[in-house]
C-alpha cells in the first residue's frame, strides 16, 4: 500500500516542518509554512499536511 496523503495534528508547525525538511528530505509545498499549517512532499507523490493542535489538547 502506497500512501498519497497524511494529516499530521502537532503542537508546532514551523518546527516540525524543518524538522521534516532537514532529516526526512521532505520538500516544502504551496509556499511557506504558516504557524497554524504546512505541506510538505516527497519524490513519490507523498503530500504531507500539518496543522497546528488546538491550544489545550
Amino acid at each position: 500500500m502506497k500512501l498519497n496523503h497524511l494529516n499530521l495534528t502537532v503542537s508546532n508547525v514551523l518546527e516540525t516542518h524543518r524538522f521534516l525538511q532537514k532529516h526526512f528530505g521532505l520538500e516544502g509545498l504551496g509556499g511557506e509554512p504558516s504557524e497554524a499549517m504546512g505541506f510538505l512532499s516527497d519524490d513519490n507523490g507523498l503530500v504531507l499536511s500539518l496543522f497546528r493542535a488546538a491550544k489545550g489538547t
